[in-house]
């Protein structure tokens, strides 16, 4: 969606050369989200797990960055509390 920073109004875009050169930071991510989709699924299949036309989509999770915190320093830290993570 567009979206205005101050003065300034900001379009989301992704930008291709006549060729197929990325010209921009998402086209990569996006193209490497569909390549991880089309071999997921073909996996998969050979697990006998065939999904139709669904796609398969990767996320960034809690995965990513786990931090055990003391109960004591948690409630110290009003920004962990309002994120609201236990």
């Amino acid at each position: 969606p567009i979206f205005l920073r101050g003065d300034t109004v900001f379009i989301p875009s992704a930008f291709v050369s006549y060729y197929g050169a990325a010209l921009d930071e998402k086209t990569p991510l996006l193209r490497s989200n569909m390549a991880i989709s089309k071999h997921a699924k073909r996996l998969l299949k050979h697990l006998g797990l065939d999904i139709g036309d669904k796609d398969v989509v990767s996320n960034i999770g809690l995965e990513q960055e786990f931090f055990l915190v003391p109960r004591e320093m948690y409630y110290k830290r009003p920004d962990l509390q309002l994120a609201g993570r236990t």
